[in-house]
């Protein structure tokens, strides 16, 4: 059996998405886990405060300062093994792999979980940050009402969150309440809207488009590999109240798909 040695992660964070990753060297990885829908992945990272040394055999004072980090973007990643430098360079590709990136995500909150010390009368012990997966923003997308063709063929948002079509009470028939047309949304892409008149029959396919392309951010999108599948079911759905419900829904295992954040 052939074991892999491989080297301690380090943690990267930036504020905004835009921004470029910054290697904080007194942040640790404690464990992070990779999850696929309806899960949700997460992170633990560690932030040792107090008179503590970094590795050097010298002791320093170090603020805590994880809080501030709260809402930042976290990611962990993991340095080339010996046995992948050796592989890349045998390869003709570099002795210096690219560090290979494990986990991305939020810091959501903040837990002192140490029994505080003090050294030296400088209190000593660990803030524990606890991070979820970019999901959680599509979870925090709420949708607050439905966007639907109006008499002109307009897109207007009303403030009722409408469910995909309706269920006749006396015969069962599903009746149908989307646009026979699409439309754009905000950030360009289109989709089907509600329609009073129209009545056409929303799949699961076009509601994950409304979903995604309505209410969504502008890097999402569905794939296509999904739409041949999910275009066959037709019954009710909804109503929703944020992005990663719907997702939930829609993309569900029972159908044999699921979903998951691709950076």
């Amino acid at each position: 059996m052939t074991t892999t040695r491989y080297k301690k992660p380090f943690v990267q964070t930036k504020k905004k998405w835009a921004d470029k990753w910054v290697t904080i060297i007194d942040l640790d990885a404690a464990a992070w886990d990779n999850a696929l829908a309806p899960s949700m992945s997460g992170a633990k990272i560690v932030w040792r405060y107090g008179k503590i040394s970094p590795g050097t055999g010298t002791f320093r004072e170090l603020d805590g300062g994880l809080n501030e980090m709260v809402g930042y973007y976290i990611r962990i990643m993991r340095p080339a093994s010996d046995q992948e430098r050796h592989r890349a360079a045998a390869a003709g590709i570099g002795a210096n792999p690219l560090p290979q990136q494990q986990w991305v995500g939020l810091i959501t909150r903040v837990d002192d979980l140490s029994a505080k010390d003090t050294i030296n009368g400088i209190p000593t012990g660990d803030e524990i940050g606890i991070c979820r997966g970019l999901e959680i923003l599509l979870e925090r997308t709420a949708i607050v009402g439905s966007y639907v063709e109006d008499s002109d063929d307009a897109r207007i948002l009303v403030d009722t969150v409408l469910p995909f079509n309706l269920r006749d009470t006396k015969t069962g028939a599903i009746k149908g309440n989307r646009s026979a047309d699409k439309h754009a949304g905000d950030g360009g892409r289109e989709s089907y809207l509600f329609s009073d008149t129209d009545g056409e029959t929303w799949t699961a396919y076009d509601v994950i488009e409304y979903i995604v392309h309505q209410w969504g951010t502008a890097n999402l999108r569905p794939l296509g590999i999904i739409s041949a599948n999910m275009s066959q079911y037709t019954e009710p759905f909804g109503p929703f109240t944020n992005v990663r419900q719907a997702l939930n829904a829609l993309v569900t295992r029972s159908w044999g798909h699921c979903w998951f954040v691709d950076t």
